[in-house]
């Protein structure tokens, strides 16, 4: 497996769960530029607890389902509401839990409407809150949909 330099990829070798456990607990770093300057975010990682409360919020909305068609109607507008709602719920949810300087502003918040308003109310552009979701969602994980991907042949650059 070649990497963008097409210098082999050295893999490490995991032998135990300490090992393994000893990767994961490095810290997940969020890098961007803000009005020309470079700003790094320390970020935790999504826990599993954390990762089933975004499925459920995921799950929360259902479409109705329309007996004349035989099927769900995903552009009824009272789900596609319910449904983005949830997307930024679960999105607020994963920013309070996984970056404290955030967190910190306002700690002990527990309840997704609550962590949502307090969220919202931040001002924050809303692409730094989709830079810290996804590199939180994602971890120290990098490139692993690229080489999980087995739809792809080998060597395939799409």
């Amino acid at each position: 497996m070649k990497n963008k330099t097409d210098k082999p990829i050295q893999f490490k070798e995991i032998e135990t769960f300490d090992d393994l456990q000893a990767l994961a607990d490095q810290p997940i770093f969020c890098d961007f530029t803000l009005h020309q300057t470079p700003v790094r975010l320390k970020l935790e990682p999504v826990t599993p607890a954390l990762g089933e409360q975004l499925r459920e919020l995921g799950r929360k909305a259902t479409p109705p389902f329309n007996p004349l068609r035989k099927d769900y109607d995903l552009m009824d507008p009272k789900y596609q509401a319910e449904r983005d709602l949830n997307a930024r719920k679960a999105r607020a949810l994963t920013v309070y839990a996984c970056c404290p300087v955030i967190a910190r502003k306002k700690p002990g918040l527990t309840g997704a409407d609550q962590i949502y308003q307090f969220i919202q109310g931040l001002k924050l552009p809303e692409n730094i809150l989709d830079l810290i979701e996804a590199k939180a969602l994602i971890g120290g994980m990098g490139d692993v949909e690229r080489r999980a991907n087995f739809t792809l042949p080998p060597d395939s650059e799409s």
